[in-house]
């Protein structure tokens, strides 16, 4: 939110009841447990942090330090709570893009990381998300979409689809993808099965970017 802030709506109302300061570029958030997790993933300055909100008294009770660039956040089966970071990059003197940091998966149990599984420098995952079950995530990398089941031990190395988006999400047992060839044409919605298999495709609005399921 503008401010570094996370406001509470009372959905009854419609008005704003609460903010709470959180870190810089506080983004990405979801619930588990009774803790809302919000990701701060910067803005002119680079974050690392998530803010653990107890919703019940809506107060930050932690912060944790990930790595830079905290995108989204799923939670699983279990409630456990995963967070992808995107790391950053930096401008060298010819205006060549310069991977400075990489990416990571962060697992979170009891508001305490206990695994985290590191991507190469220069692969920039983002896009989160999670099946129907809450047993497998699904992301973007390196122009590609990988599945990651939450109980594996290591990252995929070879992807599930072959193809660059803008955007994710998961319904109904099909992985649903979005393209935006430019900023000022409709882009493309695709829809996968859990194999990596196209089923169909729509043409959509300008800049899609994500899903919402109702």
């Amino acid at each position: 939110g503008l401010g570094n802030e996370v406001k509470v709506l009372d959905l009854n109302t419609n008005t704003i009841v609460n903010t709470i300061p959180c870190g810089l570029g506080p983004d990405a958030i979801e619930v588990s447990n009774g803790f809302a997790y919000v990701c701060n993933i910067g803005g002119y300055d680079v974050d690392n942090t998530i803010s653990i909100i107890d919703i019940s008294s809506d107060m930050v009770i932690s912060t944790l330090e990930l790595s830079d660039k905290p995108n989204s956040v799923k939670v699983d089966i279990d409630g456990n709570v995963w967070v992808l970071t995107k790391g950053t990059t930096e401008y060298a003197a010819d205006w060549s893009i310069v991977p400075v940091s990489p990416g990571s998966l962060f697992k979170i149990i009891n508001n305490e990381i206990v695994d985290t599984f590191t991507f190469p420098l220069g692969y920039f995952p983002k896009n989160l998300v999670i099946n129907n079950l809450g047993d497998v995530l699904y992301y973007s990398c390196a122009g590609s979409v990988f599945s990651f089941d939450v109980n594996d031990t290591a990252l995929p190395t070879t992807a599930l689809i072959n193809k660059s988006f803008y955007g994710l999400g998961f319904h109904g047992g099909y992985v649903f993808g979005a393209v935006a060839p430019s900023f000022t044409e409709s882009g493309w919605s695709y829809k996968y099965n859990t194999s990596g298999i196209v089923i169909d495709s729509v043409e959509v609005g300008v800049g899609p970017n994500g899903y919402c399921f109702n």
